[in-house]
């Protein structure tokens, strides 16, 4: 199993990033933890320094699993169901442009707090209509978009896997893959492993964070019979750590690494 982990081209206030900043100062130290890719978090695909990113993500020999700009949302307000045309149009435009720059890497695009926190039947509707017009630009190159469920108090729009699954079934939308988030699985969902039993194959991504938001092993969530789980369905893609760092994060990101490593040895070892 590959292992990832979040960082950010910029300094940010969005919490559960490991690393933001002058990243060409820390890939390499990423490269070197163990870690196969990255979860790229930009602010927009022509933002100042993202090709000297790019390029030095290449050399050190990191993937990028998923390219995100969160920012959008936290800092600009944007956001896929706007009551307001012109902000979903402005963010689908933006969209579209780091739809483009995934294709390049072959990186996926993931619809998180992006959405808007707002609930709703219309709300579900414009979001629904946002996401078409993405899907649309997103076929042209094989860029997969894909959904990631929430918790409620992040967002009143889509906290499940079952609400997800619901979501695009109502309003007959492509049948996009999914982003889980064990972090928000252990607050929305009766059982988590259930839960991933029912995305199943439908799964594009795995989010890991423990119980309280650190990097696995520094709370309670049982990683064993979630590796477990995954594995019976037959998961092959990347688990990407998207924890809130303390004080240390090369050290955490150690920590977390080593950890990871364990408990697959031991769920192997048990086959």
């Amino acid at each position: 199993m590959k292992f990832g982990i979040s960082v950010s081209t910029f300094p940010t206030s969005f919490g559960p990033i490991m690393f933001s900043g002058e990243l060409d100062q820390k890939l390499g130290a990423i490269a070197e933890l163990g870690y196969s890719g990255l979860d790229l978090f930009i602010k927009n695909a022509g933002e100042p320094g993202l090709d000297q990113v790019i390029n030095k993500i290449k050399c050190v020999g990191l993937e990028v699993f998923i390219i995100a700009a969160v920012s959008a949302f936290v800092d600009d307000g944007l956001y896929l169901s706007s009551p307001r045309d012109n902000i979903r149009k402005e963010l689908v435009r933006r969209m579209k442009r780091q739809i483009d720059l995934a294709a390049e890497l072959g990186a996926m695009v993931p619809i998180g707090v992006l959405r808007g926190s707002e609930d709703g039947s219309d709300r579900l509707k414009w979001l629904a209509e946002s996401l078409f017009d993405l899907y649309e630009h997103a076929q042209k190159s094989g860029v997969q978009i894909i959904i990631e469920p929430v918790n409620r108090y992040e967002t009143r729009l889509i906290n499940s896997v079952t609400d997800a699954l619901a979501f695009m079934d109502t309003f007959e939308l492509p049948k996009f893959d999914l982003l889980v988030d064990v972090f928000h699985m252990n607050i929305e969902e009766q059982n988590i492993n259930a839960s991933l039993r029912i995305a199943g194959s439908r799964i594009g991504h795995v989010h890991i964070a423990d119980s309280n938001r650190k990097v696995p092993g520094m709370g309670h969530i049982d990683w064993k019979s979630i590796f477990q789980t995954l594995q019976e369905i037959g998961y092959k893609g990347p688990c990407s750590i998207e924890a809130i760092p303390d004080l240390n994060a090369k050290e955490e990101a150690g920590f977390a690494y080593q950890f990871l490593q364990k408990e697959i040895s031991k769920l192997r070892s048990e086959l």
